[in-house]
C-alpha cells in the first residue's frame, strides 16, 4: 500500500520523465532593477516534441518573498497551451531565490539580485575570459566581466567610474563596441590598425551594455594585460598571456628566424589558426601589405627628413595600386616590387653574386639585396635566382629581412 504522498511523488516523477519542462528568464544572471518587470517563459512539450495541453499532476507554484517581488500568476494547474509567461515585478532592493515547485518537489530555482533604480554601482573586481595562449602577431577577441563588492556579476546593470585597460611590451588592444542585438557580429568585425593602442580609457558606455569586448595582438614573448580603476589609480587585476611561435616553424627550418623576427616587428600578417602557412604561395595583396608595413617601420625609425619624404611618396603610390587576393607572384615580381619601393640608395659598384638566369639589370637589383653570403637557401642558391618560380611566404620573409639589412641608412633592428 502506498501513501498519498508516495503516489503524488511517483506521478510527478513520471510526468517529468515523459515531458520536457523548460524555463527561460529573459534576463541574464537575474540582475534586476526595482519596479522592473521581466518574464519567466515556461514551456512544456512531450518527449516526442508534441505540445502539452493537459492538466499538471499537481499545482505548479512560484515561491519567493512576496514583500520583495510580485509574481503573476503565482500558481498553475490547467495547462491548455504548451507555453505560459510568468510576470515578475521587483518591489524592493534585496536578494531572493525563486523556487518553482510541482506539489512540494522543487524542479527549478533562480537566484535573483534586486538593485534600486537610483543606486550607483561601483565594480570592485573583474574576470577576464581569454585563451590561455596566443600565437605571435595573431588576434583574439576577449571579454572582461565586472563584479561588485560581493562578487556578483554586474550584468544588465550600469556601473560607474572610468577605467584603463593596458598591455605591456609590444602588445596592442582595441575595444569593440556594438549594439547588443548584433553581438554575434562583434567577433566578425575587425578593428582597423589605427584603433589598436597600448592603453585605452573606457566607461560603461564603451562596453557592450555590461561586457568589455576587445581584440588583442601580441608582438612579444612576455606580455601582460592590466585593468586599472582611475579612481585612486587602483589596479583591479592583471592577466599574463603565453605567446607562442606559429606551429610548424621548427628550429631547423631554414627561414624560421626571419619569419619570427618580422612577426615581432609587425611586418608580417595573417596568422590562420596558429599557422603562418609559410610554404603557401605569396599572393599579391600580402606582398603589397608587407611592403607597406616595412615602409611604415622604416619611416618611424628614420631621422632623415629626405628619406621620410621618399617613403611617403612610395606609400602614396602603393595606395593607388590595385591588388589581388588571389594572384600569386613570382620571385621576379617580388624583386621588382622590393627594389622599387624599399631600396632607396643602391651603391653597388660591382656584382658580388652573378645569377646565371638573370639579365644584368636584374642582377643589379638582386645584388642590392643579396650577396655571396646571403642568398636563397636552396640547392641553387649561388648560381640561380630562379625568377619565374612562385615565391613562398617564408621565402618572402627571408628576402625582406635581407632588404632591411642591406639598406644601411634605413636599418631596422631585428630582435
Amino acid at each position: 500500500m502506498l501513501s498519498r504522498e508516495e503516489i503524488e511523488s511517483r506521478e510527478i516523477e513520471t510526468f517529468l520523465r515523459r515531458n520536457n519542462v523548460e524555463f527561460k528568464l529573459n534576463n541574464i544572471w537575474g540582475n534586476i532593477k526595482v519596479w522592473e518587470t521581466i518574464k519567466l517563459k515556461l514551456s512544456i512539450k512531450t518527449r516526442s516534441w508534441r505540445y502539452f495541453k493537459w492538466n499538471l499532476p499537481s499545482w505548479m507554484t512560484f515561491t519567493l518573498d512576496s514583500t520583495k517581488i510580485n509574481v503573476f500568476p503565482s500558481k498553475l494547474y490547467y495547462f491548455t497551451n504548451w507555453k505560459r509567461d510568468i510576470k515578475l515585478t521587483w518591489l524592493k532592493s534585496w536578494e531572493t531565490i525563486l523556487f518553482i515547485k510541482i506539489w512540494n518537489k522543487v524542479i527549478k530555482k533562480f537566484k535573483l539580485h534586486i538593485y534600486s533604480s537610483g543606486q550607483t554601482i561601483y565594480p570592485q573586481s573583474w574576470k577576464i575570459y581569454t585563451n590561455k595562449s596566443i600565437v605571435l602577431s595573431d588576434k583574439k577577441t576577449w571579454i572582461v566581466l565586472f563584479k561588485d563588492k560581493n562578487g556578483k556579476k554586474l550584468i544588465n546593470l550600469k556601473y560607474s567610474w572610468e577605467y584603463i585597460i593596458k598591455a605591456t611590451n609590444w602588445t596592442e588592444l582595441c575595444i569593440k563596441g556594438w549594439n547588443i542585438k548584433d553581438i554575434s557580429n562583434i567577433y566578425k568585425r575587425n578593428c582597423k590598425d589605427k584603433d589598436y593602442k597600448k592603453e585605452i580609457k573606457f566607461k560603461y558606455e564603451d562596453t557592450v551594455w555590461w561586457l568589455l569586448l576587445f581584440d588583442y595582438k601580441a608582438y612579444s614573448k612576455d606580455v601582460n594585460i592590466e585593468l586599472i580603476n582611475t579612481y585612486k589609480n587602483k589596479k583591479l587585476s592583471s592577466k599574463r598571456i603565453l605567446v607562442k611561435n606559429p606551429k610548424w616553424l621548427k628550429k631547423d627550418y631554414v627561414y624560421k628566424n626571419e619569419v619570427v623576427n618580422l612577426l615581432w616587428e609587425k611586418i608580417l600578417t595573417w596568422i590562420n589558426k596558429w599557422y603562418f602557412l609559410e610554404e603557401r604561395w605569396l599572393v599579391q595583396s600580402d606582398a603589397i601589405s608587407w611592403i607597406w608595413n616595412t615602409l611604415l617601420k622604416m619611416k618611424k625609425d628614420s631621422i632623415s627628413r629626405n628619406l621620410k619624404e621618399k617613403i611617403d611618396k612610395n606609400i602614396l603610390e602603393l595606395e593607388k595600386k590595385r591588388v589581388s587576393k588571389f594572384n600569386i607572384i613570382t620571385r621576379e615580381d617580388f624583386l621588382d616590387l622590393a627594389y622599387k619601393y624599399l631600396v632607396f640608395e643602391n651603391n653597388i659598384s660591382q656584382i658580388s653574386i652573378k645569377y646565371r638566369d638573370l639579365e644584368n639589370k636584374d642582377n643589379i637589383k638582386a645584388n642590392a639585396i643579396f650577396d655571396k653570403e646571403n642568398t636563397w637557401k636552396d640547392k641553387f642558391w649561388k648560381n640561380y635566382y630562379r625568377p619565374r618560380i612562385n615565391i613562398t611566404r617564408w621565402e618572402w620573409a627571408y628576402f625582406l629581412a635581407k632588404v632591411i639589412e642591406r639598406n644601411k641608412k634605413v636599418f631596422l633592428t631585428l630582435k
